[in-house]
């Protein structure tokens, strides 16, 4: 993906998990796995958190 190009996740199920992963909260391992998966599935070269959305640039 160009790097102009944008993908917006409007996902606040993923940004809690992202902020769990942050936190190292293992509680819940398989949820995080799983939005890790779909993180790598997006292989941008970074991730911003803004206004509650997950915005990969």
């Amino acid at each position: 993906m160009a790097d102009e190009e944008r993908l917006l996740l409007d996902t606040p199920t993923v940004c809690k998990m992202v902020a769990k992963i942050k936190k190292g909260d293992q509680d819940n391992a398989a949820d995080i796995a799983r939005v890790e998966q779909e993180l790598d599935d997006v292989s941008e070269k970074g991730l911003v958190v803004l206004n509650g959305q997950l915005r990969f640039y």
